[in-house]
């Protein structure tokens, strides 16, 4: 029987890291009232590198192993020399640097807290708890905005549902909790209090995912569902179980209507050519997936070794601009590191999954681990969000998958290879890391702080230089930019071209550039700057769309 002790020390580390976990997201009201990609980056990265300055300080002489096999081992050297080399050799490389150091910061995070939780395993039941608490917090604060909005139904949720970047954005951490909470729920007999809290965890979860109408979240915890109760102690109870939390969580789902058709699980209703192939029609019905794909991949082709680095998508001319990444990790990780480095890490996730599901299948009932189990249940569920989306692109996200990893690397293979970490060879190139990546996350939350400061620096300054040193913030540029225009031309004039290069929205300098050019009478120089700007112009949703019905 696994019961839980909810001892003071416990409640204390639960408590640490939820906290952990809400820092990366309502932490970033510490830095600006505007959140964004940038500053949930830094948090994270602040978070694990905190974890590895206690690793190295308190638990570095803990005798544990990590266990993997020779191929994960061979597949997780190729992954750091490929990863790195396409960093350095990426055409943005400060901002494929910053975000090399942040994947090198999420693999030693995770493979820190595997050492540790062998060593602790009462630490696992701060698992699912800490990620199940961190939702209802977020969910509290969601509601809390709600509430004090003078008409919410017409606010728009989709692209500003803070602290979250977009709506889907926000479903990664629900299915997270809904997995998690489930699998507790069906695999172990607890407390009253304690099963009051899964369930309510489960039904405010799917609630959530239902009301964000997220499709492919909901496909998660549809699969995991299955999953879990087929191989649940109790079937029939825990089939009825599910049933209640489906029957509850859509009746809390509809207490909170908005008029948004992408919203509460709504499919919008439009008229889909006859005459285009059945791949288009999939296209258009997936929310251009598609063709995200085909563009990311092909702008691979040209540069297949080491890809277009960290972020590539991101600087990829003509992306798709919706989006930031290419909403599925595989391709992710091939566009950011070439074939050998992305298939190397997706064979190395997989590999370690796989073990572990056949280790699930194979073992009783009572003799699986509940917690190892739900780690099991939420990467599966994550893995499936990430065909379609980015929880393997976004920082929080993959911070919550690297933890599910790590509890699956507890599970030891036939044949492994062992990682000991406390050796001096191990040892010394952590601190080496570790002391790289303090002075890089600080300078990051600096430039941060800096750039969503609302008021704008004179373009000589030195906080404009920092900017300009270390550009992993680029989002107020525009803001400053224009306001040079009528204060300093010339200097405004230079950034512009500097942002032609190192910007993602190099089309809105080169355009910006032709307007002076042509208001000072040269209108050669304009015409080859527009020319430039439609290179580099991203495709719009509408311009896939029309060329469908052009067909």
């Amino acid at each position: 029987m696994h019961t839980v002790n909810y001892n003071k020390p416990r409640i204390l580390l639960l408590c640490l890291c939820t906290s952990a976990i809400l820092m990366t997201l309502l932490g970033q009201y510490l830095i600006s009232p505007y959140p964004n990609t940038y500053s949930t980056r830094s948090l994270t990265m602040l978070v694990e590198v905190l974890f590895m300055l206690y690793w190295l300080t308190h638990l570095s002489a803990q005798p544990a192993t990590i266990h993997i096999t020779a191929r994960e081992k061979y597949a997780l050297l190729i992954w750091i020399i490929f990863s790195n080399l396409s960093a350095v050799m990426a055409e943005h490389t400060v901002a494929a640097l910053v975000r090399q150091a942040e994947w090198v910061s999420t693999m030693l995070f995770m493979f820190l807290l595997a050492h540790t939780l062998k060593n602790n395993p009462g630490l696992l039941r701060l698992i699912p708890d800490s990620i199940t608490i961190a939702f209802l917090v977020i969910l509290i604060f969601i509601l809390f905005t709600w509430y004090r909005l003078p008409m919410p139904e017409t606010h728009p949720w989709v692209t500003n549902i803070k602290p979250f970047n977009h709506i889907r954005n926000s479903s990664y951490l629900p299915v997270v909790s809904y997995t998690m909470s489930l699998s507790m729920l069906v695999n172990t007999k607890k407390l009253r209090i304690v099963s009051a809290f899964y369930f309510a965890g489960c039904a405010l979860s799917l609630a959530f995912i239902i009301w964000s109408g997220g499709r492919a979240p909901l496909l998660a915890i549809m699969t995991v569902s299955i999953l879990l109760v087929t191989y649940s102690r109790k079937k029939l109870q825990s089939s009825i179980l599910v049933f209640l939390i489906v029957l509850i969580s859509y009746s809390a789902s509809l207490n909170y209507p908005v008029k948004d058709h992408r919203l509460a699980m709504v499919v919008a209703r439009q008229k889909i050519p006859d005459d285009i192939s059945l791949l288009d029609k999939m296209d258009l019905s997936s929310s251009m997936r598609i063709t995200l794909w085909k563009d990311a991949l092909s702008a691979t082709t040209t540069h297949p070794v080491v890809g277009l680095g960290p972020d590539g998508y991101l600087f990829m001319p003509q992306r798709y601009i919706a989006a930031v990444q290419p909403h599925n990790f595989i391709v992710q990780f091939i566009t950011d590191w070439g074939l050998l480095g992305g298939l190397a890490l997706l064979y190395f996730i997989t590999s370690v999954l796989s073990r572990n599901l056949y280790h699930f299948h194979q073992s009783h009932t009572s003799r699986r681990n509940p917690y190892i189990t739900s780690a099991v249940a939420a990467t599966i569920s994550l893995l499936i969000v990430g065909l379609l989306s980015g929880p393997l692109y976004h920082a929080w996200s993959l911070l919550i998958f690297s933890v599910t990893l790590a509890v699956l690397l507890l599970h030891q293979p036939r044949h492994t290879n062992t990682f000991t970490l406390q050796s001096a060879v191990c040892r010394r190139p952590l601190i080496l890391i570790v002391t790289t990546l303090i002075p890089a996350v600080l300078l990051q939350i600096l430039v941060n702080y800096i750039a969503l400061d609302r008021q704008v620096p004179h373009p000589t300054s030195l906080k404009a230089t920092i900017v300009r040193a270390f550009p992993s913030n680029l989002l107020t540029m525009q803001i400053w930019i224009n306001s040079w225009f009528r204060t300093h031309p010339a200097h405004a004039l230079e950034w512009v071209r500097w942002l032609q290069h190192t910007s993602p929205d190099r089309s809105y300098y080169y355009r910006l550039e032709a307007r002076i050019m042509q208001s000072n009478g040269h209108e050669d120089k304009a015409a080859y700057l527009l020319k430039k700007a439609d290179y580099y112009a991203p495709i719009t949703y509408e311009m896939i769309y029309d060329r469908f019905y052009q067909k």
